[in-house]
């Protein structure tokens, strides 16, 4: 793949991730379980996206 669009995929990421930690907090008391797993789910994904973007623009 270019490197564009490992940088394109890398900034989607993160920015969805940001988005799931934010709406992590609209889940209902019942599963609370599932929201912390969408908290942690999105901090992780924002790590990942944050990684592919930095590899892709030391790559070029």
């Amino acid at each position: 793949m270019s490197e564009t669009v490992l940088k394109m995929i890398g900034l989607a990421v993160m920015i969805l991730s940001v988005f799931a930690m934010l709406f992590s907090g609209a889940v209902p008391e019942d599963a609370a379980l599932a929201g912390a797993a969408l908290a942690w789910g999105g901090f992780v994904a924002l790590i990942a996206g944050m990684v592919l973007y930095v590899a892709a623009r030391d790559k070029s």
